[in-house]
């Protein structure tokens, strides 16, 4: 898909973005930004972009990314409000060419990380979070939209990992502008320590058994389910099995020193990735690899 990045600054482009959100959003109307809303954050600094498929005449919009500048001393950062794509071009890397193009007006601006949440069990985001962007997740929010209608996620507790993405730091940079893999694939699978034992609910999907509460290795793989969008229409309350199980284990394990740096997907089977490593320390690595011998 051919696609161009560029700032919207115009009324007439925060209206396309307003209108955007409301197609994506169905019935759910509590967090779309609305255009004037847009354009108080343009002139406060923020940033504001935009993906057209150049391919149409005239350029449809069909991603928007929004992003509010914070300064909390002694770091300086941008939170994002919004990071949306159409799903008729989704899988496209739309997502992905947004980032990259907002890692750009942040570097322009100073700013040292970008900031968003995503679901811990959706490992679609936790792909392009971790293994194409290098950002980390070290910490967890419950239930972080509680009282915000949301019908996407049909009553489904609404419970995110927090991301920092480092956008000037060594790993960032290998990943981004290197093109070196992601640093966990340097890491064989023999030091990784699987935490989760997971059996089949049925013939098409998995369900929690145990999960390791006192692992001994560095690095910890964690099963989450390969596809959750399917599984909350289909089985809501295996669904939210996994979600009840899962959060106090997060929580477990950011509290002992791990940061979630990767996100594995093997056999069919996902895993987000846990490393106890302090974050000064997992922001300087740059995932060199190690000579074949």
């Amino acid at each position: 898909m051919d696609t161009r990045i560029e700032q919207l600054t115009s009324r007439q482009a925060f209206l396309a973005c307003e209108r955007l959100q409301r197609e994506l959003a169905g019935h759910d109307r509590q967090q779309i930004i609305s255009s004037s809303l847009s354009a108080a954050i343009h002139q406060s600094g923020g940033i504001i972009l935009g993906a057209y498929d150049i391919a149409i005449k005239p350029p449809r919009l069909i991603g928007c990314l929004i992003d509010l500048p914070r300064a909390d001393k002694p770091t300086s950062f941008c939170v994002t409000l919004l990071h949306n794509v159409r799903k008729e071009a989704r899988n496209n890397g739309i997502g992905y060419q947004l980032r990259l193009a907002e890692r750009v007006e942040c570097q322009e601006k100073g700013l040292d990380f970008i900031s968003w949440t995503i679901d811990p069990l959706y490992g679609i985001e936790a792909h392009l979070t971790f293994n194409k962007l290098g950002a980390i997740a070290p910490s967890y929010r419950r239930e972080y939209f509680s009282g915000r209608a949301d019908s996407s996620k049909q009553g489904f507790i609404t419970d995110q990992l927090e991301i920092e993405w480092w956008i000037n730091s060594p790993r960032v940079s290998a990943t981004i502008d290197h093109g070196k893999p992601p640093a966990q694939f340097r890491i064989g699978f023999e030091q990784m320590e699987v935490v989760t034992k997971t059996t089949l609910a049925n013939t098409v999907t998995r369900r929690l058994a145990q999960i390791e509460s006192r692992p001994t290795s560095d690095y910890l793989l964690f099963e989450i389910p390969t596809y959750l969008a399917p599984l909350q229409t289909n089985y809501p309350e295996l669904a939210q099995d996994w979600r009840l199980k899962t959060r106090d284990a997060f929580e477990n394990f950011f509290s002992q020193g791990y940061v979630i740096s990767g996100f594995m997907h093997e056999a069919g089977r996902s895993f987000h990735l846990f490393e106890r490593t302090e974050r000064r320390t997992l922001l300087k690595d740059e995932g060199k690899q190690e000579e074949q011998t």
